[in-house]
C-alpha cells in the first residue's frame, strides 16, 4: 500500500508466492485509511529457512502492527486463501506471527476472514488484537481450516 495515502478499492487476487518471509501486509499511517480491499484466492508457501534472522515474525496475510501506524481498517474481506508454512523448529516465534494477522494500533470495523487454509502456523493460524484502546467492531472470522 501506498505510504502517507489512503488506499482504497483494491483487490489482490490469483497470487502464488514461494520462498517468501510474509505473504501481503497492508498498512495505514496516521491520518489514513485502509477500506473497500480483497485479499483472496492467493496460494502462499513462507519458508523460514530463508530468512533465519526474520523467523520470530512471520505472517501469511496481515496488517501492519507498529505503534507509528494507527489509521483506520474498515471493508476488508481475507478469504478462500490457502498459506502454508515450512515447519520450524524454533523457540523464539513471536506471538505476533500467524497465518492471518488482523492486529493494529489503528482502528478495525467491518473485517471478514472466512473459508481460508493455514498450515503449520508457527504461533497460531489467526490471531485478532488492537492496542491502541479503541474497539474493534464487526470482526467476523468464520470457516477457515486451522
Amino acid at each position: 500500500m501506498a505510504r502517507g495515502a489512503s488506499a482504497s478499492h483494491v483487490t489482490v487476487t490469483d497470487n502464488v508466492a514461494d520462498l517468501c518471509r510474509n505473504g501481503f501486509t497492508l498498512w495505514s499511517e496516521t491520518s489514513s485509511s485502509i477500506s473497500a480491499i480483497v485479499v483472496s484466492n492467493n496460494v502462499l508457501n513462507l519458508t523460514a529457512s530463508v530468512f533465519p534472522s526474520s523467523v520470530s515474525l512471520q505472517n501469511g496475510i496481515g496488517l501492519l502492527f507498529d505503534s507509528g501506524t494507527t489509521g483506520a481498517y474498515e471493508n476488508i474481506e481475507i478469504s478462500s486463501n490457502v498459506i502454508t508454512f515450512q515447519a520450524i523448529n524454533e523457540d523464539t516465534i513471536g506471538e505476533s506471527s500467524g497465518g492471518i494477522a488482523i492486529e493494529t494500533y489503528g482502528t478495525m470495523a467491518r473485517i471478514k476472514v472466512h473459508d481460508n487454509i493455514v498450515k503449520n502456523a508457527p504461533w497460531s493460524g489467526i490471531v485478532v488484537r488492537n492496542l491502541s484502546g479503541t474497539a474493534a467492531r464487526e470482526i467476523s472470522i468464520r470457516d477457515n481450516y486451522l
